[in-house]
């Protein structure tokens, strides 16, 4: 039978901030750092993209998150996993 081998990540990224009605800019706010987890389904020049769920019958993912390249801060790997995927499916 097929696998499917993905790396699991720890995505260290900056938050990008918006702020409804009246505000002041904060130049000594310091940026917002945030943690994802998941499977490592892309990283590439423009996205690092993650999931959390993976679905071996449809190859297709769910809790799927895309964060831009020019946030992310760091990946740090923190192992592998081999999913056995249905049959017909590379």
């Amino acid at each position: 039978m097929k696998t499917r081998t993905f790396k699991l990540v720890c995505i260290n990224w900056v938050d990008a901030e918006e702020e409804a009605g009246w505000t002041e800019d904060d130049p000594d706010k310091p940026p917002k750092v945030l943690k994802s987890y998941g499977l490592l389904v892309r990283n590439d020049d423009h996205f690092v993209v993650h999931a959390n769920t993976f679905d071996p019958e449809t190859n297709r993912y769910s809790g799927r998150g895309k964060i831009p390249k020019g946030m992310v801060l760091g990946i740090e790997e923190l192992g592998e996993v081999e999913i056995e995927l249905s049959n017909g499916h590379s």
